[in-house]
């Protein structure tokens, strides 16, 4: 790989002879740069840097142009003062339940060593299964549409950075993780880079009917009993107002009666029953019997179904 190491003499000082010391011009010299092993690296010539240096131990001898006489041989050092980026991912879980299509699991990558303005980094994304985590020959490269159990990913940004997020995510096959190789462009070797990976799973909203009102019906035809719906919890979060209702049918959710079967449809719920605007989610109309409230989120994810009978009076 590339090295960037490199020495520049600036100044040559010399005894002249009285025992003042002279201040030369550099271009008065030659320069001639050796590796630790005593082997010529860069033959004598005017030249006062050397660059394309490894880490390691070298030395010049310089000698003046006019006198022909050298200096001893002069060491000098390289050192390694690269430094690898520190890298935290924050990861948010699929909670769709539409399958592939709609995964909205995301994984963000910031660099936390980079002063907040250094934004000289490549971030490249992949899949593999856990025990080849860092090893590209192995994994899979996720770039910008790429597939994944049935998802399409994205790449984007986030602050500084560009292609720091992996979005659009599903759940990790059991065994895999995405991650990620960020790497400082500024370094030739590319070796100033770390690997830093996560798991997506599978985290939907979890809602609960806690409430509602059946009566009965009192008449053979037509008949007349009806459910009201009137409470559910979205991951402990209650939702018990008819505007609370209404806006969620308007992001997406579905609230419907099934029969006595839980799977055949009765009816969907009117949200805002009678054309009205505080009313909570109603089904009218309904027979003596059994039945099951089905609530759906807009990312297809059901509640547990909640059974519930109406009476004949």
């Amino acid at each position: 790989t590339p090295n960037n190491g490199s020495y520049t003499i600036t100044s040559v000082t010399e005894d002249s002879g009285s025992g003042a010391t002279v201040v030369a011009a550099v271009a008065d010299y030659t320069y001639e740069f050796f590796n630790n092993g005593g082997a010529v690296i860069q033959a004598a010539s005017t030249t006062a840097t050397i660059s394309g240096l490894a880490v390691g131990n070298y030395s010049v001898v310089v000698k003046r142009t006019s006198s022909q006489c050298s200096s001893a041989s002069i060491p000098f050092s390289i050192t390694d003062v690269s430094v690898a980026p520190i890298v935290s991912l924050t990861a948010i879980d699929n909670t769709s339940c539409n399958g592939g299509a709609s995964a909205n699991g995301s994984i963000t990558a910031d660099v936390t060593n980079n002063g907040g303005t250094d934004f000289n980094y490549t971030f490249t994304w992949f899949v593999s299964t856990a025990a080849n985590f860092g090893n590209t020959a192995l994994a899979t490269a996720l770039p910008n549409g790429a597939t994944y159990n049935g998802a399409t990913v994205t790449i984007g940004n986030s602050g500084i950075f560009t292609g720091n997020v992996l979005s659009g995510l599903p759940a990790n096959t059991a065994g895999d993780v995405f991650w990620v190789r960020v790497t400082d462009t500024t370094d030739p070797s590319s070796n100033c880079r770390v690997d830093a990976n996560e798991t997506i799973i599978d985290n939907p909203a979890t809602i609960v009917v806690t409430a509602s009102t059946a009566t009965p019906s009192n008449q053979c035809s037509p008949v007349n009993g009806s459910i009201e719906l009137t409470a559910i919890t979205i991951n402990g979060a209650a939702t018990n107002t008819a505007a609370d209702f209404e806006a969620l049918q308007t992001a997406g959710y579905t609230f419907r009666v099934l029969r006595s079967d839980a799977a055949t449809l009765e009816k969907a719920f009117d949200v805002a029953a009678n054309g009205g605007t505080n009313t909570f989610p109603t089904a009218t109309a309904l027979a003596p019997g059994t039945y099951f409230i089905e609530v759906t989120s807009d990312l297809g994810c059901p509640a547990a179904l909640k059974q519930f009978s109406i009476g004949n009076t």
